[in-house]
């Protein structure tokens, strides 16, 4: 069998690090970065070896109480889903179940509204073709009558004006009318 070495070679010629023209600012980042990176992973070793140390216990207590609570645990669970869940999923069904009728009668009072203003629209816009309004201007007869009745059975009539808002009297329009049964 033949033997075979590895040989390195290197250089004896050391190369010469030209000094660095940056701040001294710079520097300190440099040395601040590994500084604070060195604390974090000696900060995250030491972490995990005490919670190896003091996980072992407090695994081996809390196995022994989950075990003493296990009955509770257990009933805890059969209430939650005999109250809680069973109903909910029960409702939720429910709603899945009824969702085509309640949007069938959602649809339908929609369309009842609109069909209802539409002819309400219709017959106000009849109505006032087949009988046209009464002017606003002047007031009713009828009225006037009620207002302006004396004694003797004669009711004062005056045509109105609108001035500024309010009704009133045209300078001599006032007339006498005998308002009597015959």
């Amino acid at each position: 069998m033949s033997s075979t070495a590895t040989v390195y070679i290197s250089s004896t010629t050391s190369q010469v690090i030209p000094p660095s023209n940056d701040p001294p600012i710079v520097e300190f980042a440099r040395i601040l970065g590994h500084t604070t990176s060195v604390a974090f992973s000696f900060f995250s070793s030491l972490s995990v070896f005490l919670a190896r140390i003091f996980a072992t216990p407090l695994r081996a207590c809390l196995q022994l109480a989950l075990y003493s609570l296990a009955p509770v645990t257990l009933l805890l669970r059969i209430v939650f889903d005999a109250l809680v869940l069973k109903p909910r999923s029960l409702l939720l069904a429910l709603i899945d179940n009824l969702y085509p009728l309640y949007v069938f009668v959602g649809v339908a009072c929609i369309c009842a509204a609109f069909i209802g203003l539409s002819a309400r629209i219709c017959v106000n816009v009849l109505r006032y073709f087949v009988v046209p309004p009464k002017s606003r201007w002047l007031p009713s007869l009828r009225r006037l009558k009620r207002k302006s009745l004396c004694t003797l059975g004669h009711a004062s009539v005056c045509i109105l004006k609108r001035r500024n808002g309010i009704n009133r009297p045209a300078f001599g329009t006032c007339m006498l009318m005998d308002i009597r049964s015959p």
